[in-house]
């Protein structure tokens, strides 16, 4: 399962400039930035990815986009603060089309593609898109990084693995990586380019599960200082995988039910209330 909790952190933060009262108190609590600063703490943290993201390493490449799409059948027309806040901050530009039109559904979706190199061809199904909404905020991450430590290809071969409930393709080499392990798991730190970007892989230790990691995380969490350099025999599979997800039930437990179905909150994005759905 792949997640980008920082594509969900740009889109609350864009939303969060059009949000008033509990609303905006709920999403500062869940973005972290209630005794920080608020909206515009997250707007400049945003403000700094969406500039620096992508000059850090010039062997990785990083590409953040947003945009947003309002509907004109459904009479919401955005308020110039807002409008001024998504572009200044988020490179956002509003477009406007009639989400009844037939086409509103493939422009959206090619601009998913455009940002995702064609890695993502539908950013909304067909039996997702709802024309009557008033509008739809959309995140494009995209990362391509090479490996500081190359895999020899040479060395990539079929062979078991899961403790042989499977097979896959497993990349090998030997060699020093920054390297932790505790009673929970074990876990490297492959580093992309010169070091700027960097994948952490975690192994369950036998008998633990990943839901036991995860625990393990949730409890102490993650720190640079245990892992220490040493020699690595390091297999790891090949593999592509794609998740869909509505994130309504898991946005809502974390703490920001009133942004949803029920609770409007939104005063500040257009000339009517609205909420996410």
């Amino acid at each position: 399962m792949i997640l980008s909790p920082l594509s969900i952190t740009v889109d609350l933060g864009m939303l969060n400039n059009g949000a008033d009262g509990i609303t905006r108190e709920e999403i500062d609590a869940v973005l972290g930035s209630a005794n920080v600063g608020g909206a515009d703490a997250i707007n400049k943290f945003c403000k700094k990815l969406l500039a620096e993201s992508g000059t850090l390493d010039e062997t990785t490449r990083v590409a953040i986009a947003n945009n947003i799409y309002v509907n004109t059948a459904s009479g919401c027309e955005l308020l110039p603060g807002f409008v001024e806040t998504a572009a200044q901050y988020y490179d956002a530009t509003p477009e406007s089309r009639d989400f009844y039109d037939g086409e509103t559904l493939g422009v959206m979706n090619q601009w998913g593609s455009d940002h995702t190199e064609g890695m993502i061809e539908e950013a909304i199904k067909e039996e997702e898109f709802t024309p009557d909404a008033v509008s739809y905020l959309l995140n494009a991450l995209y990362f391509k990084g090479e490996w500081t430590h190359k895999f020899n290809a040479q060395e990539t071969r079929r062979s078991q693995f899961n403790d042989g409930k499977a097979e896959a393709q497993l990349m090998h080499q030997y060699t020093d990586f920054s390297y932790a392990r505790n009673k929970t798991y074990q876990s490297v730190i492959l580093p992309y380019g010169n070091k700027a970007y960097q994948m952490t892989v975690y192994l369950p230790q036998w008998g633990k599960t990943i839901d036991d990691v995860i625990d393990e995380l949730r409890n102490n969490g993650f720190s640079q200082e245990e892992y220490g350099t040493c020699y690595v025999n390091l297999y790891l599979p090949k593999f592509e995988t794609s998740t869909d997800m509505r994130l309504e039930d898991i946005m809502k437990s974390l703490g920001m039910p009133n942004a949803f179905e029920g609770g409007y909150g939104f005063n500040e994005v257009c000339n009517q209330n609205g909420y996410i759905r």
